[in-house]
């Protein structure tokens, strides 16, 4: 056995003898078997003991006996008390989840303290199976079905390549002592209905059930890794970034040219946490400016893409001054500069060569002068659009520029005493323009 172990070890390029290692031990007959080849392997390690104070004096026994087993093994002990279900009510979880939170919150700092490589747990390939089980039931997809990692940050399971029963035979032959938890018999919670009534039902129709499985968890694996890399190309292909990186669009004419759109959309977007549901919606929804929600992000159906963003990342509620100190001010979609210029024969039509790109604003600065307030558009915002008759409503002007969800969250307007001289970047006022009498105007200049 200690030769399979050390030949899982080096397999899986998990830390040589000469790493310290943390053992997570409850006393059970897997984390025995765990403690004992760690300790003939000439490893040097610390046993760490969660009591969750669960099951009253049989939680203090299930501490006795992980003490035993370090002491038996030469390793040093550490235990620590939790008060689970206080936790579990402040932070409104589940008995396991708090139990989790606390065991690895702990373990994690057992580290940092005492410069340990890694966190070994007892799992074992019955582990597998039942979690490969459980994700299916739960409905997670292909991503579910890969099992339970060997090494996970500084998680590592080395008992992975046996099953419940070779180390209960391993057990009884070495003569192990161990603690049998009784809550593993009941079938109060999911995982142990699969352990105790599901698993023994697939083992009659296949002995070979929980291989089988392992096997499976490692063809998907495999899978995943080949085809990782190709998801990224796509995804590079698909996902351009805009105003650096604000924005993230997806054409959905390039991502309706794939096979199984939604199920790309998901592999894309569920990083962001979008979940398969939601990617279906956002494929068959028609109507533009449908938005949909994850915890921290937000997607906009447009006309030809799809816009993800943040609101943390585009929200800009402040007012930026503009004067002749602070003549520069560096906004989301990019940077305001202004400076005084001399305007000469405008009336023979010598305008200035830029007098009429967008990203170009000139005001006579014999009619407007310092200083100016720029600040984000807002519902109700108007102004008098340069070469048009009467006012319009800055939205209106918005969706008649056929400007993308994404250009019109990001748009800027440059005031004087609470009237717009310019949609930044994009049209101006019909007010104090230059004219014929101009001899100096106040230019103003937006780079994206």
């Amino acid at each position: 056995m200690l030769e399979k172990f050390l030949a899982f070890i080096d397999k899986n390029k998990l830390p040589a003898k000469d790493k310290r290692i943390l053992l997570a031990v409850s006393g059970g007959v897997d984390s025995a078997v765990m403690t004992h080849l760690f300790s003939l392997a000439g490893y040097h390690c610390i046993v760490a003991h969660c009591n969750f104070q669960l099951r009253g004096a049989d939680s203090d026994e299930d501490e006795v006996a992980a003490k035993k087993l370090a002491v038996k093994a030469g390793f040093e002990f550490v235990s620590k008390n939790f008060e689970t279900e206080n936790y579990a009510n402040l932070h409104t979880l589940s008995i396991q989840e708090a139990a989790r939170n606390l065991r690895y919150s702990w373990f994690h700092t057992l580290c940092e303290e005492n410069g340990l490589e890694a966190i070994a747990t007892a799992h074992h390939s019955n582990d597998v199976a039942e979690t490969m089980l459980l994700n299916l039931v739960r409905g997670a997809g292909l991503a579910g079905m890969h099992g339970i990692p060997v090494e996970n940050g500084k998680v590592i399971r080395p008992l992975l390549f046996l099953s419940r029963k070779e180390i209960e035979e391993y057990a009884q032959s070495e003569k192990l002592t161990w603690r049998e938890d009784a809550s593993n018999l009941k079938n109060e919670y999911s995982r142990n209905k699969i352990r105790n009534l599901v698993i023994p039902l697939l083992t009659e129709i296949n002995p070979q059930v929980i291989k089988n499985f392992n096997r499976h968890a490692e063809h998907v694996k495999n899978y995943e890794l080949l085809t990782a890399e190709y998801i990224r190309d796509i995804t590079e292909k698909l996902v351009i970034a805009k105003y650096d990186g604000m924005f993230k669009l997806i054409y959905k004419k390039n991502l309706l040219s794939y096979p199984a759109p939604e199920y790309l959309l998901f592999l894309i977007l569920s990083k962001y946490g979008f979940n398969e549901t939601i990617c279906r919606e956002i494929i068959t929804n028609e109507r533009t400016g449908s938005e949909f929600m994850s915890a921290d992000y937000k997607l906009i159906v447009d006309r030809e893409e799809l816009v993800l963003f943040r609101e943390t990342d585009i929200n800009d509620n402040k007012e930026y001054t503009l004067d002749e100190l602070h003549n520069k001010i560096k906004l989301k979609p990019g940077t305001i500069a202004t400076e005084r210029v001399q305007i000469s024969d405008f009336n023979n039509k010598n305008e200035p060569a830029d007098f009429r790109k967008k990203g170009i604003l000139y005001l006579d600065s014999a009619t407007v002068t310092f200083p100016f307030l720029v600040k984000r558009w807002r519902e109700g915002d108007s102004f008098l659009p340069y070469g048009m008759k009467g006012r319009k409503l800055i939205s209106d002007f918005l969706t008649d520029e056929k400007m993308s969800g994404s250009e019109k969250k990001i748009v800027y307007l440059l005031f004087k005493d609470n009237e717009v001289l310019w949609v930044v970047g994009s049209r101006a006022s019909a007010n104090h323009n230059i004219s014929t009498a101009t001899k100096e105007a106040i230019k103003f200049t937006f780079q994206k």
